[in-house]
């Protein structure tokens, strides 16, 4: 993993140098693949001075009753106490519960996704314009998950844009 985060870095300053965009690396784990978290945090920890400036976790969403693995919510914790910033795509297709939790229990500072969170009026005001929590969101995957309609017109990412 160290040799592919390496590579990336000499790409981005490939990149940078031709066309002075600058870009950094969120280091990912995956739900279910739990074994690779520590060494995730290790490398975010050991490569920050290198480009690497958080880690995230995605893959499927979590059921409206189920809770993060206790690994990830420690993995989570030692994160923030190492001072890395921490994403969680949540709120795709769960509920907002999911993007709740991953606030309030996960310490997220970035949500991936995060639509569910405006079925609750509450927690969308607290979180997106209260807290300013920054949502990122690619549109083209949540339409071709099934996610949100079709008609860009109706995409909830609107919403955050104004918020």
């Amino acid at each position: 993993p160290r040799g592919v985060i390496e590579a990336v870095r000499r790409g981005f300053l490939r990149g940078e140098k031709e066309f002075g965009v600058k870009a950094r690396s969120i280091l990912c784990c995956i739900h279910g693949f739990h074994d690779w978290n520590d060494e995730v945090l290790e490398l975010a920890t050991n490569l920050s001075s290198e480009g690497v400036v958080g880690i995230d976790i995605a893959g499927c969403s979590l059921g409206a009753d189920e809770q993060y693995p206790p690994s990830v919510l420690e993995l989570y914790q030692e994160a923030a106490k190492r001072g890395i910033h921490r994403t969680v795509h949540a709120g795709e297709s769960g509920g907002a519960k999911e993007v709740i939790n991953a606030i309030e229990e996960m310490q997220a500072e970035r949500i991936g996704h995060g639509y569910r969170l405006l079925r609750d009026e509450c927690a969308y005001k607290k979180y997106a314009v209260k807290k300013r929590i920054h949502f990122e969101a690619c549109p083209l995957s949540s339409v071709m998950t099934g996610s949100v309609p079709l008609l860009w017109s109706e995409h909830p990412v609107k919403r955050f844009v104004y918020a």
